[in-house]
């Protein structure tokens, strides 16, 4: 309803726009007619509005870019395959999607941390990193003991959840 009515409202304002313009064209001699001051400052404008526009413009894409990625983390880290590790199974695949995981994990949390300081997350992409280096360290020493990792679930997923708040925290930073 209220999207209508500004679609409204701004067609109005067109409409009388052009209409106001056609008649000055007919009836008003000096309508053509413009003096180099009234040039100058449409320039002034139109360059002031070009700068307010793009004003913050690649910060503002370089948040964007990070944001994606914190949800593409987020869903890595709240995906059951992260923290549930199945016992039965080829432990050849199951090493080798753990380690793809952890690798695409690696590269999101390197990327961010490289853009961390520009954009004032440092210290919170630091805590992640601390937080998957648990993860990555508990798995690593017990790669080959499928049942183990099994039993470490409960650790997995609160590693996950804290992980998960984290980046919803960094977003949240972005729109302070």
């Amino acid at each position: 309803m209220k999207r209508n009515l500004i679609n409204i409202v701004g067609s109005v304002l067109i409409i009388f726009t052009i209409v106001v313009g056609i008649y000055n064209i007919f009836y008003n001699k000096d309508f053509m007619s413009v003096s180099v001051a009234q040039i100058l400052t449409l320039l002034v404008a139109l360059c002031i509005a070009f700068w307010a526009t793009q004003y913050k413009n690649d910060q503002r894409k370089a948040k964007e870019h990070a944001e994606r990625m914190l949800l593409k983390l987020q869903q890595i880290v709240t995906d059951e395959q992260f923290y549930s590790i199945p016992v039965d199974g080829n432990i050849e695949i199951v090493q080798k999607n753990i380690n793809t995981t952890n690798r695409k994990i690696s590269n999101y949390i390197n990327v961010l941390k490289d853009h961390g300081k520009v954009l004032h997350f440092y210290t919170e992409i630091t805590y992640i990193e601390t937080e998957f280096s648990k993860y990555k360290e508990k798995v690593g020493e017990h790669i080959g003991d499928l049942d183990y990792l099994s039993k470490t679930e409960s650790e997995f997923r609160r590693i996950a959840d804290n992980i998960d708040s984290k980046c919803e925290s960094i977003i949240i930073l972005f729109y302070k």
